[in-house]
């Protein structure tokens, strides 16, 4: 927990979408004998990623993370665009070891995890976005004040 909650950030970045539209495409493609795979992938990283995380081994996380955003874009592409793909390769490049977007696709927020020692440049790197701190509770997801 303290591992997640010192070196995890989500980027908000403002970009109207329709998830219901994004998720009526998601249910399209399920029914499509070639993209099954790519649940079935999604759902055998997850199952590993649990594992490994029961055994105490983080690290795998950040290849989970990873994986799973490549397995995402792979499903649909459409989760994706050029400023999203932007945004998680400029976090990559200052500092990030694994980023994803979250939710439906095409906006939102995007986890990042970057280590203590590159914060700061992560940080500034993205001065002009909302950046942050994820604090694990027990009661879901919730937005404060924005």
């Amino acid at each position: 927990r303290d591992y997640l909650e010192n070196n995890f950030f989500l980027i908000y970045f403002q970009t109207s979408r329709s998830a219901s539209n994004i998720l009526k495409k998601h249910n399209k493609i399920i029914n499509t004998k070639d993209k099954t795979k790519f649940l079935i992938k999604m759902t055998d990283e997850v199952k590993k990623t649990y594992l490994e995380l029961k055994k105490g081994n983080i690290d795998y996380l950040i290849n989970s993370i990873n994986n799973s955003w490549l397995l995402k874009k792979q499903f649909n592409s459409e989760v994706s665009n050029k400023k999203i793909d932007d945004l998680i390769n400029h976090g990559m490049s200052n500092g990030a070891k694994a980023a994803k977007l979250l939710g439906a696709g095409v906006g939102g927020f995007i986890l990042f995890c970057v280590e203590k020692k590159n914060q700061a440049n992560f940080k500034k790197s993205f001065k002009k976005y909302k950046i942050l701190n994820l604090k694990i509770d027990n009661e879901g997801t919730k937005l404060i004040k924005f």
